[in-house]
């Protein structure tokens, strides 16, 4: 009994983000969390003045993709690649392509670069030890006490950023961290509501390390994890007090679609999901608060538990196609091509949901290289910030003369991009597509490239150094900017914008006597080309 109370309390704890049950305390919780807050971020905008705008200035607007017409298929293209669809590939499965790993994957064919992406790598190591630290127990805390404890959990929050920040530029050597990206949307979870991070940690290393695994396995792990368990109120699930925050999203936004059940449906899946608890690592079941009762399901009756669920909803043909058009959506364009997403679905029924044969599928096929789609997708602001300094293969890790580390100035970018890691604006996820560029966001993108060429981060980038390592980049102009525009684009820019790149490097030098490191003045108007290269709007697009 006394084991059943105390998981009644974590449940009223983590769900509702109270220490106590006094209202006061709340208040003087919150308002610490607040200044808090201020404490992480303010000084920041105080010392360096650049992001100091609201994120959320402009109000949302319904963009529809624009169909494009094609018919191309699923048909493997198993033949080596040209540069730029080598750079094609990467762009859309790994963050920042550099140019040492578009050479190398355009020295082989589509079948083995796709292999090699989809290959498994070790996992990351975790932040620190805390992550598997348990919840204290708290009940006799002081006010100070319960301040610390808040602060903690603050600070590992932090440095839990970090640790993927680091892991989106050092592991970015497959689709790992891509994919985990992407499930982190799609079962987006915040951390402003679950508060603990351990299990922010826990959650994310699931996805990591089933990125590309079984999605039936995937769900089942979702459901009973504790960080979802806390975001969606299943927490608070159980006999004759139904909460059906989570088994309505089960159904909406993870794996039917809306449209695809009824209201009955949600009722009785979140009939059959009560009895489950957490304390933030563990799961438990207490079955005197399970409904034992009979329910019925997407048109099946029976005493239904959570695993019958899932096993009703993997059954229904939609659920395929529901993950397949996702997929579609976030790796090639976000206008769905019918025909291709139900074969699609076909290959996940015929291969009991792994994830690998579906992606092996589309990333070989020779849509998935249709030149109608290049540069058809936004880059996401985690993409575009740190993409660009995997393109400069900058260390991410070295020291900055700024009073904070680049890790930070990272975090901040992408919280003004609107897309914080671990904090995703609600749980339909972000937005995406044309939601990530309008007249506020993008001055500050071309701000953010313009001050990692510049130096302000603390960061000097070596334009020999870069140029060296592209074919006759030292010596040859039109192969520097010709490689460049294949390197930084997923489509050309006009040819006037080429002619203009080109006068500004030579800056009224003879071609055939250009040379970068000889030439007067060349490193000084190279680091100018490049940085009006990041700010045109092909940048954008990958």
């Amino acid at each position: 009994m006394i084991k059943i109370i105390y998981i009644l309390f974590c449940s009223l704890l983590f769900s509702s983000n109270i220490l106590s049950s006094n209202q006061k305390d709340m208040q003087r919780v919150n308002d610490n969390l607040l200044i808090l807050e201020n404490k992480v971020f303010s000084y920041k905008i105080d010392d360096l003045k650049l992001f100091d705008t609201p994120q959320n200035k402009y109000e949302p607007r319904n963009f529809v993709a624009p169909q494009k017409f094609t018919t191309t298929t699923l048909e493997p293209l198993n033949r080596d690649m040209s540069l730029l669809e080598s750079a094609h590939l990467l762009r859309r499965t790994i963050i920042g392509p550099t140019i040492e790993e578009i050479n190398s994957i355009s020295e082989v064919n589509t079948g083995q670069a796709v292999n090699y992406l989809l290959r498994e790598i070790s996992s990351p190591n975790p932040p620190g030890e805390w992550v598997n630290y348990p919840i204290p127990n708290y009940q006799d805390y002081s006010n100070e006490q319960i301040d610390s404890l808040f602060i903690s959990w603050q600070n590992q929050q932090t440095e839990l950023e970090y640790w993927w920040a680091d892991n989106l530029f050092y592991h970015s050597t497959n689709i790992t961290e891509l994919m985990t990206l992407f499930w982190h949307d799609h079962f987006a979870t915040s951390a402003d509501v679950v508060v603990y991070p351990p299990a922010m940690y826990h959650q994310n290393k699931a996805l990591r390390d089933n990125s590309i695994g079984n999605f039936k396995e995937l769900i089942t792990m979702m459901t009973f994890d504790p960080a979802m368990m806390i975001w969606l109120d299943n927490n608070q699930n159980s006999v004759g007090s139904i909460n059906e925050n989570f088994a309505r999203e089960l159904l909406e936004l993870f794996t039917l679609g809306e449209g695809n059940y009824t209201q009955d449906d949600v009722t009785e899946a979140a009939r059959s999901l009560t009895g489950y608890f957490t304390d933030g690592l563990n799961i438990f079941f207490v079955p005197d608060l399970f409904d034992n009762g009979e329910k019925t399901f997407l048109g099946q009756t029976g005493n239904f538990d959570a695993y019958d669920i899932i096993d009703i909803i993997f059954e229904q043909e939609q659920t395929a196609y529901f993950i397949a058009e996702k997929i579609y959506k976030y790796f090639i364009y976000e206008q769905p091509n019918e025909e291709i997403i139900n074969e699609l679905a076909d290959i996940l029924i015929e291969n009991n949901y792994e994830i690998k044969p579906l992606m092996t599928t589309l990333l070989n096929s020779e849509h998935f290289f249709d030149e109608n789609f290049y540069g058809s997708k936004y880059k996401d602001p985690v993409t575009h910030s740190i993409g660009a300094l995997r393109q400069f293969s900058i260390d991410i890790n070295q020291s900055i003369d700024y009073p904070y580390t680049l890790n930070e100035i990272l975090r901040y970018v992408q919280f003004l991009g609107g897309q914080r890691l671990f904090y995703p604006p609600d749980v339909s996820g972000w937005p995406g597509y044309r939601y990530w560029i309008n007249t506020y966001t993008l001055p500050w993108r071309k701000l953010y490239t313009n001050s990692l060429l510049d130096g302000a981060f603390g960061i000097t980038i070596d334009p020999v150094s870069f140029a060296e390592r592209i074919p006759n980049g030292l010596s040859d102009c039109n192969a520097l900017l010709d490689y460049l525009y294949i390197y930084f684009y997923s489509i050309q820019p006009s040819q006037l914008t080429k002619d203009n790149l080109l006068d500004e490097l030579l800056s009224g030098a003879d071609p055939g006597e250009w040379h970068l490191i000889y030439y007067e003045g060349a490193e000084e108007r190279f680091i100018n080309v490049l940085e009006r290269m990041m700010r045109l709007s092909e940048y954008q697009l990958k």
